[in-house]
C-alpha cells in the first residue's frame, strides 16, 4: 500500500478558497483552506495570493518611497488588497491598505519610533506538503518595542493586515492612540482614535 502522492494542481478548478490537485493513483483531492489563497486578476482567472513583502524601488511614490531618512516602504507582491508597511512606528502612514477605490492608513501616537524587522516565517517542504501549504500567503513584520514592554506584530495576509500587540509586562501602558486616514474617490477623513487593550 503506497502513500498517495501529488502530482499537480488542476489551476483551472481554482476557487477562492479550494485547490484541487491530481493524485499519483489518478484520483483527485481537493484542498480547502481558512482563508482566501485565490483572487481574480484583471484576466477574470484564479490566481494565488503573494504577500510576502519586498522594499519598494525608486521609482515609487513620494509616499510609498517614504520621506524620513533611511525610511523604507515594503509592499505585498501580488494581491486584490494592496498593503504598505512603513520601517519606522510612527504617528502617520505606518501602515496602508487599498482595496478597489477605498484607502485607508493609519499609525500610533507616541511610539519609540521602533524599526519593523521582516519575519522570515517560510519552511523547507517536500513531497505533498510542498503543494499544500501556501508559503506567500501571510508574511510578517515585527516592531520590537514600539510602547515600552510591548511589541507590535503586523501579519500582512489575504484579508488584509492583522496586528497583534504583544505584551511582555503585566505593568504597560494599555492604551494606544490611532491616527487614521481614510479616502474614497469622493471624500477624505482623518480620525483619531483611543485603544485600550485590557
Amino acid at each position: 500500500d503506497t502513500e498517495k502522492t501529488i502530482v499537480g494542481e488542476f489551476v483551472s478548478e481554482r476557487d477562492e478558497y479550494t485547490k484541487y490537485f491530481r493524485m499519483s493513483d489518478g484520483s483527485t483531492m481537493a484542498a480547502q483552506y481558512e482563508y482566501p489563497v485565490h483572487y481574480k486578476d484583471n484576466n477574470d482567472e484564479w490566481v494565488e495570493y503573494n504577500n510576502s513583502l519586498s522594499e519598494l524601488n525608486e521609482n515609487a511614490t513620494e509616499y510609498e518611497a517614504g520621506t524620513a531618512s533611511n525610511e523604507k516602504y515594503y509592499k505585498n507582491q501580488n494581491s486584490n488588497i494592496n498593503v504598505n508597511l512603513s520601517n519606522k512606528a510612527k504617528l502617520n502612514n505606518m501602515i496602508k491598505v487599498e482595496f478597489d477605490d477605498y484607502m485607508v492608513s493609519w499609525g500610533y501616537k507616541g511610539t519609540n519610533y521602533s524599526k519593523g524587522k521582516l519575519v522570515d516565517n517560510t519552511e523547507d517542504l517536500t513531497g505533498n506538503d510542498a503543494f499544500l501549504a501556501q508559503e506567500n500567503l501571510m508574511s510578517e513584520m515585527l516592531y520590537e518595542n514600539i510602547y515600552d514592554n510591548i511589541d507590535l506584530q503586523c501579519l500582512v495576509n489575504s484579508l488584509g493586515v492583522k496586528e497583534n500587540f504583544i505584551i511582555k509586562s503585566k505593568n504597560v501602558n494599555n492604551e494606544f492612540e490611532l491616527s487614521m486616514l481614510e479616502a474614497d474617490m469622493d471624500s477624505e477623513q482623518t480620525k483619531h482614535m483611543l485603544y485600550s487593550i485590557s
